[in-house]
């Protein structure tokens, strides 16, 4: 691991229509953005995993989310499935006339 110095910034921001602050960490002062209030400034340390460390860890997170995505897709062809079945079952009822 080696350590990494960054000026970080505590953001306050008033939501439109409430009362309530929201609090947030950036790299930026964004100060472009009108709603977005300085609070703090530090300069802090992080020990920054190698790069090995890192792409062993992106790729467990894209593996779960690919899990999760096909999972919901799953179950959303079966519904599909499912519901052209019936219309297919009721084709072969004789309705009385």
């Amino acid at each position: 691991m080696k350590t990494q110095t960054k000026k970080v910034y505590l953001l306050a921001i008033l939501r439109g229509g409430s009362n309530t602050i929201s609090y947030g960490v950036s790299d930026s002062k964004m100060e472009t953005i009108p709603d977005y209030t300085v609070i703090s400034e530090q300069t802090v340390c992080f020990d920054v995993p190698e790069q090995n460390d890192i792409n062993a860890s992106v790729v467990s997170c894209l593996e779960e989310r690919r899990d999760e995505l096909r999972a919901v897709a799953s179950a959303a062809i079966t519904e599909v499935d499912n519901q052209i079945a019936s219309l297919l079952a009721l084709e072969h009822i004789d309705v009385p006339e």
